[in-house]
């Protein structure tokens, strides 16, 4: 009777260990563990660049959109003020403007523009309406009403302190240098501005004029973190802090501001309007200054 050999299985097709098993885990999990780690960091990297981005470009924007309606104030109508942790900064917008005919024009040949209706503004007495050296481009049709913002024409204007030379100032029938806009029409060769009837007391040395809106105001309230924008209130003599109506909101997150002023940063005619924002979200900060140049030439 033939014994059964002993089959023996080959070497190849040994299986794991119990040692060599747990060690690959191990191994495994080290290598996952760094891979992990690594992977973390760069995307930890990636949202933190995007936050710092956004932070910025939003902050930017907010400025951008400041210095552009700061660039279209109506001369020396600028005025700032702090009242506890709010910054205010309030101007007049300017619609459009152009020269006024302040002298009767000659005979003018036939097909060109020159005479026209040599309507002039007059002053010291009673007027209601003018034409201007040439079309004026964006004319308000006429003085809007109800929630549209009310225009208004404004002569010579100085700023605060200066006596009927200050857009601020209570309006009246006499005196004064803003009057209600009522009308206006233009030609190929002028345009005709008419107003409430009102005596301007000074003319500008250019015979320059401005059609402005209802104010608008900054203010940067740093109890709320807010940078905040008013607009469409009434004009009044005192500085609104802050104005009625409810504002838009501009920017959040403000951890510190300036809103500054200086008249004769430059010279008489030119101003500078300086601004500071900090803003703080998550843990990053961002300082941004910019200084505007205002022209303040009547």
């Amino acid at each position: 009777m033939r014994h059964a050999r002993h089959r023996r299985h080959p070497r190849h097709a040994r299986g794991f260990t119990l040692v060599e098993l747990s060690l690959a885990i191990v191994l495994l999990g080290i290598v996952s563990v760094m891979v992990a780690s690594f992977a973390s960091g760069a995307m930890q990297s990636y949202f933190d660049a995007e936050r710092r981005t956004e932070l910025v470009d939003t902050t930017e924007t907010a400025m951008r959109r400041l210095q552009r309606d700061v660039r279209l104030a109506l001369p020396n109508s600028i005025r700032t003020t702090v009242v506890g942790t709010t910054a205010y900064l309030e101007f007049l917008p300017i619609v459009t403007g152009g020269r006024y005919r302040a002298e009767l024009a000659g005979a003018t040949p036939p097909g060109s523009c020159g005479v026209g209706t040599n309507n002039l503004l007059q002053f010291g007495v009673a007027d209601s309406s003018f034409v201007t050296l040439g079309p004026v481009s964006d004319l308000p049709v006429s003085s809007p009403t109800g929630a549209r913002p009310t225009n208004y024409l404004v002569v010579y204007n100085l700023g605060p302190g200066f006596s009927n030379a200050d857009a601020y100032a209570s309006g009246s029938a006499t005196g004064g240098n803003k009057a209600l806009l009522s009308s206006t029409s233009s030609s190929a060769c002028e345009s005709t501005i008419a107003f409430a009837s009102h005596t301007f007391s000074l003319a500008s040395p250019a015979a320059r004029f401005h059609i402005v809106s209802r104010p608008v105001t900054y203010a940067c309230d740093l109890a709320t973190g807010q940078l905040l924008r008013y607009g469409n209130y009434n004009i009044a003599a005192a500085q609104p802090t802050p104005p009625a109506g409810v504002p838009a909101l501009v920017l959040d997150g403000v951890s510190a501001c300036t809103l500054a002023y200086d008249a004769n940063a430059l010279s008489q005619r030119l101003g500078i309007v300086s601004i500071r924002l900090t803003r703080t979200l998550e843990g990053e900060s961002i300082r941004l200054s910019h200084d505007v140049m205002v022209d303040n030439a009547p």
